[in-house]
């Protein structure tokens, strides 16, 4: 009986941990966690942030300034590197960052440091930014109303 105690609390234990863990997920990446204890299941979803006009308009203000950038900066990475390598470029990886000659990285990291800069500038975290521009990837509405905004 108590071997059967221990058993059942420490499935209760790590039970407990995973509700935590995706919780924090949730928190720290906007998604929504779904757990079905009868299956032992957890679906994870994207959630998608409601965003207030006035932050839309800060994003695509930022972005336009941030587009203008990176036009500039690539086509200089693209002299030197090629345009397939510029394309594979992402500040948040910096593994594509370090395969570029010297160079073309410094250009790449100027850019990348600008864009935050731009940014945060502009009021948004890069938080904020990158999950408006996920959810302008993902709804052809909020995208439409961005582009609205950039260009009325």
């Amino acid at each position: 009986m108590l071997r059967k105690n221990y058993i059942l609390n420490r499935q209760m234990t790590a039970n407990i941990l995973i509700v935590i863990l995706t919780s924090l997920s949730a928190i720290a990446f906007g998604i929504i966690p779904e757990i079905n204890w009868q299956t032992k299941t957890i679906r994870i979803e994207s959630q998608v942030l409601a965003q207030s006009d006035g932050d839309l308009q800060k994003y695509a203000q930022a972005a336009q300034e941030i587009e203008t950038l990176r036009r500039s900066t690539f086509s200089q990475i693209e002299a030197k590197v090629g345009k397939q390598k510029a394309n594979q470029l992402a500040c948040n990886q910096a593994s594509s960052l370090n395969q570029l000659p010297d160079d073309a990285r410094s250009l790449a990291q100027n850019y990348c440091n600008q864009s935050e800069a731009i940014v945060k500038k502009h009021g948004l975290t890069i938080n904020q930014f990158n999950q408006i521009t996920q959810q302008r990837q993902q709804n052809p509405e909020l995208n439409r109303k961005i582009q609205n905004m950039i260009s009325p």
